[in-house]
């Protein structure tokens, strides 16, 4: 492998393209001063990347673009090539030749750059130069490139310093870099493979549960199987039970139509008798009244008025005696009142009196803190210097004589007070016993009426006679009415029947899941499971009249059950598979999020009573459980 090649472009004294062909063996380069030879050796650095621009000589890595000289304007790029014959192959690279570039392009504001790298024109980056030319043994910071004053330097360093510039001539510091990198690899393969053995664990857990998992999705989907089946031999025996219902109520219909026709004919039957009876009775009538003349109908007339006075007295009586009742109650209660009066009146003039004597006090106070301001006004010609001690106490009695005043009248007033209502009872004692006086007198009056109208009635025969022909005709209208009865009882029948096997079917399959729930609200009571709030109807309130349309908007979620977090709702739902108990919907409250009403329900609002959470009571704590309950449902 050898260098047999230089492009340069717009670098630095060269401008525009150049090319220097380098022979194999040994080549010298010559010319005068300032015709640019080091600067070939630059290039050569330059392509080779040297960890400071200074090794190129320069201050910057744009200071190496062609300024233009006099006549031309500067470059906006520079470019170099370095061609290598690589058919040994040295180089690790699987072409005969490698043409390693480095284009640097300045920036729009003429400071800044870009640098770029290629590699057989392909595009490349500065670390996999390095990792071409490390594999060459070729370096920039190297003596691959022996300059001034290097031998010198070389001859004159120490052995360890001079060890290691041979150590990266011969290219074994680039076999201790692989070691150590390589190191560093085993070292992150190591962790790697551990961090792969704790994973692997994992997941064999996980398979180790998915395999249970799948051994009780196989058990379940057995049962279910049996389930279904069961279910359906259910509801098979169920139809047949429900047709042969069917079919005996068809027979007992059949039976009431035929009792009804029956009644039907008798009551024709009791039709005709009715009307033979009617006529008979006329005749009867016409016969009594023939017989004794126009006295007859008088007599009817008199016995009808006197059975109209007998119920109206009597009415009269029932009338009175409530009355008595009610004022033997009403007077009870009144002098239940007025011994309370009195004793509220004892009460008060107890406290009365206590007042008069706390007034007789509060007076001999008042006289006492008047001859003391008077004895004061004396003394204060004469002790001047104590004058406003004494306003203290001064001002101290005064509050003392207000005090006692307020007291005095505070006294009055209850004494007033229980003065009117002492008067107020009397005057109700004495209406009450007028007022029962009267009511006995209306009861007296009452019984000698109806026994005066019970001598006038007279003998009972005829009386008698017509309330049997009276009942005789009630019993008729009795079967009437019974007809109508047996078609209604009949047909209540049928709905009831319809409407209990209906609620047993239902209750059938709510059995199962209400005892669950029954047993995990036991667990809550008993302090066995703590975390357990109740059911979602539990822990609210629904306003008056708003009762149907929270339970239709609910639906099945109000008998969930809220928890406080995910681990207690598994320790219930793992005690219900232990005791083979059916299923319950739980609520963790650590998994319920807030929400915001829907843009369609802002807008329908005002056309509604309100969304369904406004016509529920519950606790801040329970919000999210009841937007998960209803959401922005409109009522």
């Amino acid at each position: 492998m050898y260098l047999k090649q230089i492009e340069l472009e717009n670098f630095k004294s060269f401008g525009g393209k150049v090319t220097v062909p380098l022979m194999e063996g040994y080549m010298a380069v010559t010319g005068p001063n300032g015709s640019g030879k080091s600067n070939i050796a630059d290039a050569i650095l330059f392509v080779l990347g040297p960890r400071s621009s200074k090794a190129v000589r320069a201050s910057r890595i744009t200071d190496l673009i062609f300024d233009g000289g006099a006549a031309k304007s500067k470059a906006k790029f520079m470019k170099v090539s370095l061609v290598f014959d690589n058919s040994d192959r040295i180089m690790p690279w699987d072409d005969d030749t490698v043409i390693l570039t480095r284009y640097v392009k300045l920036s729009e504001n003429g400071t800044d750059y870009t640098s770029y790298f290629f590699i057989n024109d392909q595009k490349s980056s500065l670390s996999e130069f390095d990792t071409l030319l490390t594999k060459a043994r070729i370096s920039a910071d190297g003596y691959n490139i022996v300059q001034q004053g290097d031998v010198t330097h070389i001859v004159q360093m120490g052995n360890i310093e001079r060890r290691r510039i041979l150590d990266g001539i011969s290219g074994i510091a680039s076999f201790d870099a692989d070691i150590d990198k390589a190191k560093g690899e085993r070292a992150e393969a190591s962790s790697n493979l551990e961090r792969i053995d704790i994973i692997r664990a994992e997941k064999e857990r996980q398979i180790s549960a998915l395999e249970k998992d799948r051994e009780q999705a196989k058990v379940y989907l057995e049962a279910k199987k049996d389930l279904d089946i069961a279910n359906a031999q259910m509801v098979y025996r169920l139809r047949d039970n429900e047709k042969a219902t069917f079919d005996s109520l068809g027979a007992n219909i059949a039976l009431i139509q035929k009792d009804i026709e029956g009644l039907r004919k008798d009551k024709a039957a009791l039709l005709g008798q009715r009307q033979e009876n009617e006529a008979a009775v006329r005749a009867k009538e016409d016969e009594i009244a023939a017989k004794v003349g126009p006295d007859y109908m008088r007599i009817k007339g008199d016995v009808e008025q006197a059975k109209i006075d007998v119920a109206t007295e009597k009415s009269k009586h029932d009338s009175a005696v409530e009355d008595a009742e009610d004022q033997r109650e009403f007077r009870e209660g009144f002098v239940q009142d007025v011994e309370e009066n009195r004793n509220q009146y004892a009460t008060s003039a107890q406290n009365l009196s206590d007042l008069q004597i706390r007034l007789e006090g509060a007076q001999a106070d008042l006289a006492a803190a008047e001859e003391e301001e008077r004895r004061i006004s004396e003394e204060t010609s004469k002790h001047g210097g104590e004058l406003t001690e004494l306003q203290k106490r001064l001002e101290t009695l005064e509050r003392d004589i207000d005090a006692a005043g307020h007291v005095q009248q505070d006294a009055q007033a209850k004494a007033a007070g229980a003065q009117a209502v002492l008067d107020e009872a009397r005057v109700a004692k004495a209406k009450a016993e007028e007022d029962l006086e009267s009511a006995r007198f209306e009861v007296k009056d009452a019984d000698w009426n109806l026994q005066e109208v019970k001598r006038q009635a007279g003998p009972q025969n005829e009386i008698d006679e017509l309330g049997k022909q009276i009942m005789a005709l009630k019993k008729e209208e009795a079967a009437k009415e019974k007809e109508e009865e047996l078609k209604d009882i009949a047909e209540k029948r049928t709905a009831e029947f319809n409407r209990l096997s209906t609620e047993k079917r239902v209750s059938e399959s709510m059995n199962k899941g209400s005892e669950a729930m029954s047993r995990i609200l036991a667990l809550k009571e008993s302090g066995q499971m703590p975390g357990i709030h109740g059911t979602v109807a539990e822990l609210a309130t629904v306003d008056p009249g708003y009762e149907t349309a929270l339970s239709v908007a609910a639906g099945n979620k109000m008998g969930a059950i809220v928890v406080d977090n995910k681990d207690v709702a598994a320790r219930c739902i793992e005690y219900l598979k232990k005791n083979g108990l059916g299923r319950v919907t739980f609520l963790p409250l650590t998994e319920l999020l807030p929400g915001k009403p829907r843009a369609k329900a802002i807008i329908a609002l005002k056309s509604t009573d309100g969304y369904a959470t406004d016509f529920v009571t519950y606790k801040p704590e329970y919000a999210n459980v009841f937007w998960y309950i209803v959401g922005d449902t409109l009522v």
